[in-house]
């Protein structure tokens, strides 16, 4: 069952354009996301985008 972090962070992740500008909420809901599959996520080593995200 998902929670509302869960929703919320899924929400986040599926809609970069939206948060392209603030890294850290992105990090957060992936890091919300993996804990949710039993994933650990060290942010620390989780580098910046290896992409750009421009909103159309």
């Amino acid at each position: 069952m998902q929670t509302r972090s869960t929703e919320t962070a899924h929400a986040v992740v599926t809609n970069p354009e939206h948060f392209h500008t603030q890294p850290t909420i992105l990090a957060c809901a992936w890091d919300i996301l993996m804990a949710e599959r039993g994933k650990r996520v060290d942010l620390d080593r989780l580098g910046p985008p290896a992409h750009i995200v421009k909103a159309c």
